[in-house]
């Protein structure tokens, strides 16, 4: 069975009839083609299928009413030449015209089959298209658009399961839901959709400021019932008008077969997260400012309305808790002489550009600065190295090794209390000790904490599978099997 898939263009006629203007036709086996522009002589227009002919020529295909090289009068002789017993269309519309001229040859609806739009199936403009078309863009063009239809057909494969359910006319598919979409945004910050010298047009409409999400604050103060609502519960109980852009009230509710899907926001996105925060949670607002309003209280920010509201912690109660803590409360720490510790650990001025420092560093990763929440930056000066920086990496190692020798088991315990005993004992005698164990049992923690043991002598370690040495005199040895 030989097939073909055709594709067209067409203008409107005085009697609110489409006429084919542009016709081709390709082979699916041999890629065999042909083309034709129809000039329709005798067709009279109204003033509406003159508009409607001009918006096509202006946007969609270019061709005049006027332009062709074939009498229109041909066109049913052309069509009932070809000698296919299969054609595909793209369209319902295309179906039901060429039925009128071949209603013996089977046409099919590629739609039907699943097919995308064409410039989903293939984004190659380097396809042929017609001499006419090459001038203008060539996805306009009938002949470019049917070697587009082929690389689907010829890419499909139907197995025998799906081909006997469509002999038998089986329903393909059937939508369970209708997914409503609610847009997010901050007061006149809405999307604002435009062609290329439209833009002035489009942003002074004033129908384009009613969205979603503004006809649903004009549904509350119109509709006391709506008040009961969250914003993503609206679709389940109103339908939106895309005419009259607004919200009218269901005839039939369907909470089951309705979803609404508010758009994700970037929590970066602050304001807006945090608005969408708001939505969620508040019923019967009216307006952005009864967005941030509280209990009578109009916030500035949707982030202090949220957390008059409870959504959010603040750090109120954090600083509270420094400031007590630091009025009642001292640490002291022994620490080596030289440098006067009370300049070093209450230099508060030190201590909060080494803080503001820290901030930074994490806020850059993420894209941001200090200046987007209000931080001042950290005085370079205060974060410069200076000579007291070893009395703190002499208590951080102080605190390390107070904390391993606690966590010590008993048999690690006793181990080292023998070792160090060793080592105070200033007689001279051979003093040697060999450590054996599995892995994992603890000896190198063990060997670390008598290395660091803060009294000025250190054990000598050898690492070994068995006893190789044997230290004598003052000098206390260790070996680890």
């Amino acid at each position: 069975m030989s097939s073909a898939i055709a594709d067209m263009q067409c203008v409107l006629g005085a009697n609110n009839k489409y006429f084919i203007k542009e016709f081709s036709i390709v082979d699916t086996e041999t890629w065999a083609s042909q083309h034709w522009i129809f000039k329709n002589s005798k067709s009279k227009q109204d003033n509406k299928s003159r508009k409607t002919n001009k918006w096509l020529e202006h946007n969609y295909h270019k061709l005049t009413v006027e332009y062709g090289d074939i009498e229109y009068e041909k066109l049913s002789r052309i069509l009932n030449s070809l000698k296919f017993s299969c054609i595909y269309v793209k369209g319902d519309q295309k179906k039901q015209l060429l039925t009128e001229f071949i209603p013996h040859v089977a046409l099919i609806n590629i739609e039907d089959l699943g097919c995308p739009r064409l410039d989903q199936i293939c984004d190659d403009e380097t396809l042929p298209c017609c001499i006419f078309h090459m001038e203008f863009n060539p996805k306009q063009c009938t002949f470019f658009n049917t070697f587009t239809t082929k690389g689907f057909i010829n890419a499909r494969y139907v197995s025998p399961p799906e081909a006997v359910w469509r002999l038998f006319s089986y329903e393909l598919h059937k939508p369970s839901h209708r997914v409503i979409r609610l847009p997010v945004h901050l007061e006149d910050y809405h999307t604002v959709y435009f062609a290329p010298g439209q833009e002035l047009e489009r942003v002074q409409n004033a129908a384009l400021a009613r969205t979603r999400l503004t006809a649903f604050f004009s549904l509350n103060e119109t509709d006391p019932e709506a008040r009961q609502y969250l914003y993503h519960e609206i679709p389940m109980h109103y339908t939106w008008g895309e005419r009259d852009r607004r919200w009218n009230r269901r005839r039939r509710v369907m909470p089951n077969e309705t979803l609404s899907r508010m758009y994700a926001v970037n929590p970066l996105d602050r304001e807006r997260f945090l608005l969408r925060l708001l939505l969620l949670h508040r019923r019967g607002p009216q307006s952005f400012r009864d967005m941030r309003t509280v209990d009578g209280i109009v916030y500035p920010t949707y982030a202090a309305a949220a957390v008059a509201l409870g959504l959010l912690e603040d750090d109120q109660a954090l600083l509270a808790c420094m400031t007590v803590r630091g009025r009642g409360h001292s640490r002291t720490a022994a620490l080596p002489t030289g440098d006067d510790p009370a300049v070093l650990l209450r230099d508060e001025d030190r201590a909060r550009a080494a803080c503001l420092d820290a901030i930074g560093r994490l806020l850059q990763g993420h894209g941001k600065t200090l200046a987007d929440y209000g931080l001042p930056n950290p005085d370079v000066a205060l974060l410069e190295e200076d000579a007291g920086g070893d009395v703190y990496a002499f208590v951080d190692a102080v605190v390390r090794w107070t904390l391993q020798l606690d966590n010590l088991n008993d048999e690690q315990r006793a181990v080292y209390d023998r070792v160090m005993a060793a080592v105070d004992d200033n007689r001279d005698v051979p003093k040697l000790f060999y450590v054996d164990g599995p892995g994992g049992t603890g000896k190198t923690t063990l060997s670390q904490l008598e290395i660091n043991n803060g009294r000025g002598t250190t054990p000598v370690l050898i690492y070994t599978g068995a006893l190789l040495a044997v230290s004598t005199g003052a000098c206390t040895g260790i070996c680890l099997g």
